[in-house]
């Protein structure tokens, strides 16, 4: 689509320069502007074994190139948040003074001498790790115990009865996996990757489904759900069904409603949550929960983006940079009588 094209559809204004997926227009919502400048760091245990679960299920073929198997363990607890501390601002294993200065910085086992400090750290455990993580900088490490739980719950959402349909092949049934999309909404570039596309060829329909895992049981997906803001997710990600058609020269076929498959990482019960219209409506034009706190659009946020972007201000929000720090507090959450 060239520039005149856009014009036509969208007007004169200019195309905000920036293609933004869903995780960066929730991280903007839920963390403020400086995650246009600077994305906010999402990691952990509970990220690796859902890229894990991912790739098992949609990318077996390329698995062996994204990760490094490590036959050990992570070290837990104080050594733990040392390892991550290190990894996360050295490009190699330091010395041991310099891991007692970061122990001494974050007061890690501050009541101990350097004896027993020594003890703590200066182990197999620690080091092999270390060397380990350095030397699968090209690729993502993983445990033995990290791969196996995500091929587990692979093999749990195959298998099990509330979910194995999505992943049976069928002569009547096209599945395709990690579908990327893009296309302009508000003269922004939005973009993205679908799990699983489901084209039913007989019924002529196309249903979207997007794979989570998580911490908590299935019941209270819910929480995740609304915490970050994956309603923007399905209505992002639904509004593609245009560029889908096209691409893939569908005519005439239906899209079936949203769903996210879901499964905990210690429940291991995958659910299927279907999207209703209502979700849609409140992703797009914001809601307000039954007590009382707002949440915004998509189109409020798309607009907010596009005035950080263009006017560079990132360390703070639109209302206090145009009123220069005075702000009245919130008040349409509480009743008085």
């Amino acid at each position: 689509m060239d520039d005149e094209d856009l014009k036509e559809l969208f007007g004169s204004n200019e195309i905000l320069d920036i293609a933004l997926s869903y995780s960066r227009i929730s991280d903007y919502d839920r963390n403020g502007p400086r995650a246009l400048n600077t994305r906010t760091e999402v990691g952990g245990e509970g990220v690796k074994i859902g890229s894990i679960t991912d790739d098992w299920l949609f990318d077996k073929e390329n698995f062996e190139d994204k990760y490094f198997i490590y036959e050990g363990e992570k070290p837990t607890a104080t050594l733990g948040k040392l390892v991550d501390i290190i990894l996360k601002n050295y490009n190699a294993p330091p010395t041991k003074d310099e891991v007692l200065i970061i122990i001494e910085a974050n007061e890690f086992w501050k009541r101990s001498k350097l004896e027993t400090l020594l003890t703590y750290f200066d182990i197999p455990e620690f080091w092999e790790y270390l060397e380990a993580q350095y030397k699968s900088r090209v690729k993502n490490l993983v445990t033995t115990s990290e791969l196996d739980l995500g091929k587990e719950l692979a093999s749990v959402l195959e298998t099990h009865s509330f979910s194995k349909y999505i992943f049976e092949n069928n002569n009547n049934i096209e599945r395709i996996n990690q579908y990327k999309f893009e296309y302009f909404y508000n003269n922004i570039k939005l973009r993205g990757i679908i799990d699983i596309v489901v084209i039913n060829h007989t019924n002529k329909t196309v249903q979207l489904i997007d794979l989570k895992t998580g911490q908590d049981n299935a019941e209270n997906f819910m929480n995740s759900f609304i915490k970050y803001r994956y309603y923007f997710q399905s209505l992002i990600y639904q509004n593609s069904f245009d560029v889908i058609c096209k691409e893939l020269k569908l005519v005439d076929y239906k899209l079936l409603p949203f769903q996210f498959l879901y499964i905990g990482r210690k429940q291991k019960m995958p659910l299927v949550y279907t999207v209703t219209d209502k979700w849609f409506k409140g992703a797009q034009f914001g809601f307000k929960t039954a007590g009382g706190y707002t949440y915004k659009g998509l189109d409020v946020l798309l607009d907010e983006i596009k005035w950080h972007w263009d006017n560079k201000v990132f360390e703070m929000t639109k209302d206090i940079f145009t009123n220069k720090g005075n702000i009245f507090l919130e008040d349409q959450f509480i009743n008085v009588e």
